[in-house]
This record gives C-alpha cells, structure tokens and sequence, in this order.
C-alpha cells in the first residue's frame, strides 16, 4: 500500500506479559514415540470429491508436540492412522461438524503425492467427510484422534457490535506503528467472535490485510497489517494478542484467523493461525489461553519436505 519515510517494524505483544508473543516456538528435535499414549490433530482440507488429511500435531500430557519420525517412521505412521477405513471425528468453529473416513493412505504402495525432488514428504491421506452441512466448493476442517465432548454455545454478539468493537481495537494496535484509521480502512478487514471458553463473554478475532501485500507489488515497497485477538474480562473488551506491521513488504508476516479447537481437553480452545511471509510457505502457528492472554505455543514445519537442508 502506501510508502512511508519510514521503515517502523512489527509489533507482537502479549498484553501484560514481558515476552513477546510471536516469538516461534522451534519444535523439538526429540523423535515422537508412536508406541506412548498421545492424541494427534490433522488438518482436513481439499474439495468435497478429493479431500486429503495430514498431520499438524501431537498432544501429549496437555502438551502441543511436533511429530518427528524418520522415513520409517512415518511409514509406520501411515499404517497406524492411515488405515482404509478408519474414522475420526471432524471439527469447525469448535464444534463437532462430523467425522471424516479413510479411503486410502500414504502408500499404498505408490506415493499419493509427491513434491519435486523432495524424497520425504509429510503424509497424507485420501478421505471421505460425513458432513453433509458445510458450505463452498473447498473443504477445511480439523479432525482429532481424541473426541473434544465440550459442547459450545452459538454466539450471541450481533455483527455490527463486533465489528465496532473489532475496528476501535483495531485502530488502537495500528497506532503502535503510527497506522492511521483511515490508513487502515483502506485495507481489507475481518472480524469475527467466536466461543472460546477463555471467559464468560467470546473471544472477538480481528484483522486488518493489505490485499496486495506491497505497495509494489507481493512482498514489494511498503505494507501494512494488523491481527488482533481481544476478550472481555467483565469490564469492556481488551486486547490479548497484537500483532501489527508497518514497513518493508518483504519481511512482513501475515497472520490470518483459521478457526478454533479444545487441542488440550482443558476446556478452552486454541485459536489457529496461517502465517505467511513472502517468499516462503505458510505455516500454521497456534495460540493458547495461558495467564489471561493468548500466547504462541506451537509452530508447524515452514515445508512439507523432510529432507534435510542442503
């Protein structure tokens, strides 16, 4: 969008916390033990006739863990989880939407995907969804090993009170990188309230995107952007998670609203983002409820590829 005479950076903090919240986590190098009692996420996504699930993460002792396992390993996975036939509960906005049925694994025994001159890959699954509710011609659910039982209420908040809210707080966190509201109107806006269960009153979801990405162009001159997650602690809606860039295109990061899941079973969900920065794969990055803010607790892998880097 517009150039600046200045280059301000980002900002990421967590309201009432020394730490900045968007520092990544980097996942553990420690292999992950298929035998040792652990609940696995996956992400499902595709079309409603070619759906494929794969991996994202493993929770163990409350814990969101990477899956390491070397080629063989993964083969074992694939056995494991990928079975024709087997079933798991599916969920979107925190709910359980459905469940989604293995057609086929990994191997079987040709590779069901392959990228490039990558010779290990993440593995993938074709599936089938039982959900006959969801809308659009592409298909984006997560599914657990683990059954999530909480039973979240709808919203009660009309749109127009959480998009006034939504812009006030917005306008605030632009302002720490010197955005002006109108700047920021200029931009592509999202909000949304969702129950998390981190209080009483949802948890409202807000961001401000340059669709561009760069005022010259994808990851080019100057952008701006601004992610905010707020809640209500009785007296009136606070942020608890900032994000918000205003600088050169090439280093910013995007963050986006994917949607939200109890990973842990304690009760309240995690908040799941896609982060973006040009020139490099997108990762999903989740937020956990954690002293009355929500903090980064978990990274995925920046590539599909397990190859070591040469």
């Amino acid at each position: 969008m517009r150039a600046t005479a200045f280059i301000i950076g980002i900002v990421v903090v967590a309201v009432g916390c020394d730490k900045t919240a968007g520092d990544s986590p980097t996942p553990s190098g420690e292999a992950f033990d298929l035998n040792a009692s652990a609940d696995l996420v996956f992400h499902v996504f595709g079309e409603p006739g070619d759906t494929r699930m794969m991996p994202v993460l493993a929770v163990r002792d409350s814990a969101l863990v990477v899956v390491n396992l070397d080629s063989a390993g993964w083969r074992q996975f694939d056995q494991k989880y990928f079975r024709q036939g087997q079933t798991y509960p599916t969920y979107r906005d925190g709910r359980l939407a459905g469940h989604v049925t293995v057609n086929r694994g990994m191997w079987d025994p040709e590779a069901l995907y392959s990228l490039g001159q990558c010779r290990n890959v993440i593995p993938m699954a074709s599936v089938s969804l039982s959900d006959t509710t969801r809308t659009g011609t592409t298909v984006l659910q997560f599914a657990m090993t683990r059954t999530d039982s909480t039973v979240r209420p709808r919203t009660t908040m009309t749109s127009d009170s959480v998009r006034a809210i939504a812009k006030r707080l917005g306008h605030a966190a632009g302002a720490t990188v010197e955005l002006s509201p109108e700047a920021l109107d200029s931009l592509d806006f999202r909000a949304l309230a969702i129950v998390t269960g981190a209080r009483e009153h949802p948890t409202i979801v807000l961001s401000f995107i340059d669709p561009q990405g760069g005022d010259a162009g994808r990851g080019a001159g100057n952008t701006e952007h601004v992610f905010v997650v707020a809640d209500n602690n009785g007296t009136g809606y606070a942020a608890t998670f900032t994000h918000a860039w205003n600088g050169d295109a090439a280093r910013a990061e995007f963050r986006a609203f994917v949607d939200h899941l109890d990973l842990t079973g304690d009760g309240v969900s995690e908040i799941i983002t896609d982060v973006s920065v040009p020139g490099s794969e997108t990762t999903t990055r989740v937020l956990s409820w954690r002293g009355g803010i929500w903090r980064d607790a978990f990274a995925t892998r920046a590539s599909w590829c397990l190859d070591a880097a040469r």
